[in-house]
Order: structure tokens, then sequence, then C-alpha cells
């Protein structure tokens, strides 16, 4: 009889949908960008760039919590949602700020608590 791994649980399974919806959102962020460089600001080349390297890795990452259960991969997913909080208190003080902005560092900061707190988290990847 084979034996089936533990479940994600509730916040581990949401962090991973919100991950594929905000991959996907970044995915076609970066297309339309893509799709209006010819004559766009300088600049604009890179942050199309940076869009497609969040969206792979926010899939990338989902892949890695939903299969490979090793504390490597909570070790790269701390590492992406410190650079996510970093990025955005970035955008936050150099740019005149938008609250969604606030919302996002927020959330991300969140998601970064969880992934150094989590009883689950500990229990799931950190027990061989």
């Amino acid at each position: 009889m084979e034996q089936q791994a533990p479940s994600l649980g509730f916040y581990l399974s949401l962090y991973c949908v919100i991950s594929i919806v905000a991959g996907i959102g970044l995915f076609m962020f970066a297309l339309i960008g893509l799709k209006n460089l010819a004559g766009a600001p300088e600049g604009l080349g890179q942050i199309v760039i940076l869009f497609f390297i969040m969206a792979f890795l926010n899939f990338f990452l989902v892949y890695r919590l939903m299969v490979i259960r090793l504390p490597m991969t909570i070790y790269m997913v701390r590492a992406f949602e410190a650079a996510k909080v970093v990025l955005t208190l970035y955008a936050v003080f150099f740019s005149e700020s938008d609250k969604a902005l606030y919302l996002y560092t927020l959330i991300s900061l969140i998601c970064l608590l969880y992934f150094f707190k989590s009883k689950r988290i500990k229990a799931l990847y950190f027990v061989g």
C-alpha cells in the first residue's frame, strides 16, 4: 500500500494559489510590456524582464512547495519573499506610492512571517 504525503494545509495552499495568480498577472503584464516596448521610455525593458523573472520564480517556487519537501525549498521561498518586500519598499520610498503598494508590502511581510514561524512548515519541510 502506498503511503500518501501529508497535505499542504489551508494557508500554504492559499499561498500557492495567490502565487499562481500573481505569476499569471506578471506574465501577462510583461507580455503587454513587450508589445509596447517600441517607443517606450528608458528602463521599461528592464522592468519587463523583472516581471518575467518574478513570474518564473512564482511558478518555480509553487512547484517546489507542492512537490519537493526539503528545507532548501523554504529557504528559497523566504529569500524570494524578502526580496519582494525590499523591492516594494524601494518602490514606496522612491515614488509617489499608492495604497496598493502598502497592501502588497503588508501581504509579503505576512507571508514572510508565516514561512518563518509556522509549525506546519516545520512539520512538512524540516522533519526528515
